[in-house]
């Protein structure tokens, strides 16, 4: 692709986006997974790969393109980071979209939370007819 081409593909990316805050955020196609996507002839490609590429270069093997301002629409702050990278920002983050992982979680604290012989008395009695 000429750099002509390339000016071009990213001024069309450009105009299926609006200026929401800072972001610039994608407003046509996602795909299941809520990303942005569109068809660049008979090939569906991922929005924000592509502008990663035209504006900053190859994307390394084993990275990812994440945003940076936890806008999962924003097609202008973009960044590469390992997979590895991203899982540690989302625990941190305590954000998961996996709901088994949220289960987990939760059961791991109901395992953690301790209720004494008196509360349980105390609740069979106001339940009690």
């Amino acid at each position: 692709m000429d750099k002509a081409e390339k000016e071009e593909l990213l001024q069309r990316i450009y105009s299926r986006c609006v200026e929401v805050g800072d972001c610039l955020e994608w407003t046509l196609g996602l795909n299941a997974w809520n990303q942005a996507t569109m068809k660049v002839g008979r090939k569906t490609i991922s929005v924000r790969r592509t502008v990663y590429e035209l504006t900053k270069g190859a994307i390394p093997e084993g990275h990812i393109v994440t945003d940076t301002c936890r806008n999962p629409l924003c097609v202008k702050h973009l960044a590469c980071i390992t997979l590895g990278e991203r899982n540690r920002r989302v625990a941190a983050a305590g954000w998961y979209r996996n709901p088994a992982r949220r289960s987990k979680q939760g059961a791991a604290a109901r395992a953690r939370s301790v209720i004494s012989d008196e509360d349980v008395a105390q609740i069979a009695a106001s339940t009690a007819r």
